[in-house]
């Protein structure tokens, strides 16, 4: 494993021998957050777009109780039969790569939890994996989310986000929508201390994400860049690329 000590060159994404894809903005984030490991022991902890989950794993082993989330898988045939996709970004893929690496004989069940052995910790960690689509219009489908979004108890103390705030409208213009859904899904899961922290290379339109959060009504998020020599990532394959962090915090 790289030192977080130094700086580390790697490429934007790199894709994996069965086709996956793992944007590696989120290893920088595992790396710098490791350093952080007591902070995150018992912890309640929500990932957003979590791919193939490593981070969740990660930040699991660390002794939280992350739940790891995605999107209904965009292959509406295969939405129902886990072991048939092969979209990116899709709770399917989650839950195989998560049951993977815990190296299950079951399934992982959609909205179970799964104890994480810690290294060097008494207590464990635990993971769950969650469909979870961003916005209002979505929330009926949110399984357990619904009724703890509603509850003080089903607040998270983090919320962990790798490359997920660019545009993705597939035209390459603005959608509006796109922030204002991830936006109003953070605020159902925050309360007065929330922690979230965020990475991702600039892409088109990143930046009109901290624009929306600057408009909301009482600035609720005092927002900081992490300097990036706490982290220190250089991306080889492209030069125009810059990897940037912050931390948001949530005062209600």
């Amino acid at each position: 494993r790289a030192s977080v000590n130094r700086a580390v060159a790697m490429q934007v994404y790199s894709e994996n021998s069965d086709g996956t894809i793992l944007w590696n903005a989120s290893l920088v984030l595992r790396n710098y957050l490791q350093k952080k490991q007591s902070e995150f022991s018992g912890r309640r902890v929500l990932e957003l777009g979590a791919g193939l989950g490593h981070l969740s794993l990660a930040i699991s082993r660390m002794g939280a109780h992350v739940t790891s989330t995605e999107a209904r898988c965009r292959v509406e045939e295969a939405a129902t039969a886990s072991g048939s996709c092969r979209c990116w970004g899709c709770v399917n893929q989650l839950r195989r790569s998560v049951k993977k690496n815990l190296a299950l004989e079951q399934d992982v069940s959609l909205n179970e939890w799964n104890d994480v052995g810690c290294e060097g910790m008494e207590g464990k960690g635990s993971i769950r994996v969650v469909e979870l689509q961003w916005g209002e219009e979505a929330k009926d489908r949110w399984g357990p989310l619904k009724q703890e979004s509603e509850t003080e108890d089903g607040k998270f103390d983090y919320i962990i986000m790798s490359e997920v705030i660019y545009n993705q409208s597939s035209d390459s213009l603005y959608d509006d929508d796109f922030h204002d859904n991830l936006i109003w899904t953070i605020l159902q899961f925050v309360k007065p201390g929330t922690i979230i922290y965020n990475v991702f290379v600039d892409r088109p339109f990143s930046f009109m994400f901290f624009a929306k959060i600057d408009e909301l009504p009482g600035k609720p998020f005092k927002v900081e860049v992490v300097d990036e020599k706490e982290y220190e990532c250089l991306l080889k394959d492209d030069d125009d690329a810059k990897l940037y962090m912050h931390k948001l915090c949530y005062s209600g």
